[in-house]
């Protein structure tokens, strides 16, 4: 059995990578989610937009009923993030 003549500490070597602001990169692709800020009639067939219109129209068995999506709109919120905060809300 050979005995190592050197010991090698890798736990003083630096980063790769910079590591990311994983918070903003969430926000980001949240944002891309949800396209809030575009009108409707210029949202892509992406993130929710793109859900809604994969799974709609939805029609009845018979095929009398049927259920059109044309557009959503997500109003603001009620409280801000201190509010919610200071009445144990989520």
């Amino acid at each position: 059995m050979s005995v190592p003549t050197k010991i090698r500490n890798f736990g003083k070597v630096g980063d790769a990578l910079p590591i990311p602001d994983l918070i903003r990169v969430q926000r980001q692709a949240y944002g891309r989610f949800l396209q809030e800020n575009l009108a409707p009639s210029r949202r892509k067939e992406a993130g929710l937009q793109g859900i809604l219109k994969e799974i709609f129209p939805i029609e009845s068995y018979s095929g009398d009923i049927s259920i059109e999506f044309l557009e959503y709109n997500l109003g603001r919120p009620r409280y801000n993030p201190n509010e919610c905060k200071e009445l144990k809300l989520t």
